[in-house]
């Protein structure tokens, strides 16, 4: 396709979607400044000094979600504008809601079609979905990626479906854990998540083919964190009561000072949160979409697998279909069979193929190892974390009743405390201070 003609068909995409217009595509402000800046690297290259946001911070370690606009840093922010809340539908029926996202969604996906493309596939529905919409495309995936995770038959049931469509199929090791690969992973997610690292072996080596990925399908259609009591604490208007259960009680792990981590000041800000979404009519969903989806999992699709030029095709975030989806009472979500009975109704003939399930594994030794020796070495070392500190809160992780989560997340925590350093001091190296990059709309 001619450059000129592509660009057009590209910003005709961007039309649909809102992905750039509502802040899924990760851009970064500072005050004063007119600049964007793509990663919080750039951002920080151009700061006299860097300060963190307590604030933001105790609630991304209470909540594993930082919200609205805020980043570690107070200087820094994330162009994120206001959610697009859409009250409830009264209209539609579940039957038709679910006929009219099948349409919707087919829609999305002959929009974005085109050749030379790869297919982030699971065992799951959100990307089941997209692969079942291609083939009514002349564009199939030139292959399907999925990654082979300890927990999950994920490459089973995507093999599966890939023979079913007669889709290649190539199955990636999970990423090893090992410190440099944490540290990659927390800044090219911005310090904005601490999840993704399963992916990073794959977003490093891909080529530069558009990348499928079912962003917001799980929220959106599957009814992902739709609990009956928050629902009802979000219908009674009990959001106090509800900002309490969300945030975790307890210590900040690995900060000796917690005069800077009080509790009821991150219940405070995931208060002011969740009244932004109590008109929606999935008021949970909406919650969620609009910071975990939009902040943590976008530093997924659209950086660790969006790096260097390389495109994100985000169905599920198409505005008709946001539209749509947005509208429906939580109720028809709740019992988690939406998605599934959209898929069944459409793709009657792949109905039997399963689901991916957990499997059962066996602890490792190695992280027990590993968490000791990194300290030993100063690995994991930090301003805030030090080696007595990482021991003690080691010992702490032995007596624990899942000694290697409780040891494997007090790592992770860790290493993202020294990304923050890392960070921090970009102000201060010469060395690493680089023009700003300002982001053109793709």
């Amino acid at each position: 396709m001619p450059n000129d003609a592509k660009r057009v068909a590209e910003n005709k995409l961007n039309e649909r979607g809102i992905e750039f217009e509502y802040g899924f595509i990760p851009r970064f402000v500072i005050s004063g400044k007119k600049v964007e800046f793509n990663t919080i690297s750039e951002a920080a290259s151009t700061c006299s000094s860097l300060q963190y946001d307590y604030r933001a911070l105790n609630v991304f370690f209470r909540t594993g979600m930082f919200l609205g606009d805020t980043t570690p840093f107070r200087e820094i922010r994330r162009i994120s504008p206001p959610p697009w809340i859409i009250p409830a539908d009264e209209y539609l029926t579940r039957d038709q809601a679910i006929r009219a996202y099948i349409e919707c969604f087919r829609d999305a996906v002959q929009a974005r079609a085109r050749e030379h493309t790869i297919l982030g596939l699971s065992g799951g529905r959100d990307s089941r979905h997209i692969a079942f919409e291609l083939t009514r495309t002349p564009y199939k995936p030139d292959y399907a990626v999925t990654i082979d995770l300890e927990s999950v038959n994920d490459a089973e049931i995507a093999r599966h479906i890939c023979n079913a469509l007669g889709i290649e199929h190539q199955v990636v090791a999970s990423t090893k854990e090992s410190p440099e690969a944490h540290l990659w992973r927390n800044r090219k997610t911005n310090l904005l998540s601490l999840q993704h690292l399963w992916v990073v072996s794959f977003s490093r080596q891909r080529d530069r083919r558009w990348w499928w990925d079912g962003i917001g399908g799980d929220v959106l259609s599957a009814g992902l964190f739709l609990d009956q009591w928050k629902l009802e604490l979000f219908r009674s208007n009990r959001l106090e009561e509800l900002a309490n259960k969300l945030v975790a009680a307890g210590r900040v792990s690995l900060f000796p000072d917690q005069s800077k981590f009080c509790r009821d000041e991150a219940v405070d800000e995931v208060l002011k949160e969740l009244r932004l979404h109590s008109k929606a009519a999935n008021p949970v969903g909406s919650f969620y979409f609009w910071n975990r989806t939009r902040i943590d999992i976008a530093s997924s699709a659209f950086a660790l697998l969006g790096l260097n030029g390389k495109r994100t095709l985000a169905p599920y975030l198409d505005k008709e279909v946001y539209r749509l989806l947005a509208s429906l009472p939580a109720e028809y979500f709740i019992d988690y069979q939406f998605h599934t009975d959209a898929i069944n109704l459409a793709f009657p003939e792949y109905r039997d193929i399963p689901y991916s399930t957990r499997k059962t594994t066996r602890p490792e030794r190695r992280p027990l190892l590993s968490y000791f020796q990194e300290v030993a070495n100063g690995t994991l070392e930090s301003t805030y974390a030090g080696k007595a500190w990482l021991l003690l809160h080691g010992l702490w992780g032995l007596v624990s009743r899942d000694r290697k989560s409780a040891l494997g997340w007090r790592r992770a925590h860790a290493l993202y405390l020294k990304s923050l350093d890392e960070i921090r001091a970009i102000p201060n190296d010469a060395v690493n201070i680089t023009r700003p990059t300002v982001l053109e709309e793709t």
